[in-house]
């Protein structure tokens, strides 16, 4: 295991391409307003910083990155959703919100994002569902409003699926006409995370009444196939989650700064990873499963390889 340094803030989400090159960290802190956001690229072969994205005014909540490492998505307290040219740190497009965007996901060209988020209990209208933005046409649409706060998110590669976590109930959108949603039930209590898998048939959601249970989904039969707890500690929450590209192993960040790697087909907990010293806010995982990243509150980002 490694540990890198040089995010200075709490990380609160984590990316990494596929291939486990790049990686790209946000956080932050909420009470700080003009200062107090990190957002940083990561070699993750040579573990060091390689660049930092500015342009964020209050803590980043939520990162995404292409399938090439080209372009990086980050949104935040803010109300801000910027979409970034990694290699030359320059925002290339942003989208705003009227509520505090908590979830974002970019397609493997860089020309659609999904964005979402919203305050806890907050029922009086405004952008709390979740916007569809094409950089192509110049396009930003608005998804139906009856969403309570958005929590997580994830979209297909080529931008054609979504999966939008509200409260305890998944919505799927299987094309890109955006018109209705079916829903995936059973989750058991508030969904904190949710990843799917590159052809965007399996996801993966973590929540539940007690924060400490994985879901797994048939996304087009919109079925529950799978579902376990992992071991009870405390009042630990599962609040991260991420699939490899082929859906057969997860890796999971909990508040107790364990980091766990599942076989998504038998529920059964491969290997514990342990060193973080304060709650994970993000995990990624390459897709052959031979790296992990996972970020956290300890402002660092640890490196599980083998």
């Amino acid at each position: 295991m490694r540990v890198l340094k040089g995010h200075n803030d709490a990380i609160d989400s984590v990316a990494m391409t596929p291939d486990g090159r790049l990686a790209i960290t946000g956080g932050g802190h909420y009470e700080l307003e003009g200062g107090g956001t990190s957002l940083c690229v990561w070699d993750i072969s040579r573990g060091r910083v390689v660049g930092r994205l500015r342009g964020h005014t209050r803590n980043i909540l939520a990162v995404g990155i292409t399938l090439d490492g080209r372009f990086a998505v980050s949104a935040g307290y803010d109300l801000s959703v910027f979409v970034w040219d990694v290699e030359r740190s320059t925002c290339v497009w942003s989208i705003q919100h009227s509520r505090p965007v908590r979830a974002v996901a970019i397609s493997d060209d860089g020309n659609i994002v999904i964005s979402g988020g919203g305050t806890e209990g907050d029922y009086d209208g405004g952008d709390k569902g979740v916007r569809v933005a094409d950089r192509r046409g110049g396009s930003s649409s608005l998804l139906d409003r009856h969403y309570h706060m958005v929590s997580a998110l994830a979209i297909s590669p080529s931008g054609d699926r979504a999966v939008i976590a509200s409260q305890d109930t998944l919505f799927v959108y299987d094309d890109t006409r955006w018109n209705s949603a079916r829903k995936l039930e059973g989750q058991g209590g508030t969904i904190y995370s949710v990843a799917l898998s590159r052809d965007g048939r399996i996801a993966i959601s973590s929540g539940g009444g007690d924060g400490q249970t994985l879901r797994v989904w048939a996304v087009k039969e919109g079925t529950c196939i799978r579902g376990w707890g992992v071991p009870q500690s405390g009042t630990r929450t599962l609040g991260a989650v991420a699939l490899t590209a082929d859906g057969r192993l997860a890796v999971s960040g909990s508040s107790d700064g364990t980091v766990r790697v599942w076989d998504v087909g038998q529920g059964k907990c491969l290997r514990l990873l342990e060193g973080h010293t304060d709650s994970v806010g993000g995990v990624a995982i390459s897709s052959d499963g031979s790296i992990v990243v996972s970020g956290a509150s300890d402002h660092t980002l640890r490196v599980w390889e083998g």
